[in-house]
């Protein structure tokens, strides 16, 4: 999962849902030690990977009017 955006002064916070409906995260940039303007995640698991619909949701933490963002 990689979250990208342009100002690198905002913080945006990921949340990840598994198909099952468990939560992954709260994920936010630079409060977990990843690049600000970028959250950057490895979702491995010895049995495999849930298969099925993965969700996301993306909410602005700190920001200053609108944030873009890819992912």
């Amino acid at each position: 999962m990689d979250l990208n955006w342009g100002d690198s002064t905002d913080s945006l916070r990921l949340r990840i849902y598994t198909p099952s409906g468990s939560l992954l995260g709260s994920y936010y940039d630079n409060a977990d030690g990843a690049v600000n303007g970028r959250t950057r995640l490895y979702i491995k698991n010895a049995n495999g990977i849930e298969a099925g619909t993965w969700k996301y949701q993306v909410y602005g933490y700190r920001v200053a009017g609108k944030e873009g963002y890819t992912i």
